[in-house]
């Protein structure tokens, strides 16, 4: 089933809080079974992997809904709302993933980056829009 643009952004345009939220455990887990082979949905996976090997998953709150992740900030939840955007619902280059933030105001800014290159771009936007970053490996 394909959401609709009015659906799409009325699921993501903004997480208020932890209520309804999932665990990044029980996105990781559901994810992993539901979607381990899809090539389409992989990038996905691995923001997921990243966010529960970040050490700073409980710094962000994850709801999901078909195949979509909408991630906040736990400090400042309706301050935006980055949604990581499966190809199933929402079209990108082939290749590609979509990131797309919600800011408080209700402006919304879509990328799309390579499919490999979908951690860091992550990553990238979660630092710059709610100043968050992982904590890595030895450091």
């Amino acid at each position: 089933m394909r959401m609709d643009e009015g659906d799409w952004v009325g699921l993501y345009r903004n997480i208020g809080g932890p209520s309804g939220c999932w665990s990044w455990d029980e996105v990781g887990t559901t994810w992993r079974g539901r979607y381990a082979g899809s090539q389409e949905l992989r990038s996905s996976i691995e923001i997921v992997d990243s966010v529960l090997a970040s050490g700073v998953a409980d710094r962000l709150l994850a709801l999901t809904a078909m195949d979509d992740l909408a991630v906040a900030s736990a400090q400042a939840p309706g301050r935006g709302t980055i949604t990581v955007i499966s190809p199933a619902n929402f079209p990108v280059v082939p290749g590609h993933m979509g990131l797309s933030f919600y800011s408080e105001d209700g402006r919304r800014e879509f990328r799309q980056y390579l499919a490999e290159d979908a951690v860091e771009a992550f990553w990238d936007v979660v630092g710059e829009k709610f100043g968050i970053t992982r904590v890595r490996a030895g450091g």
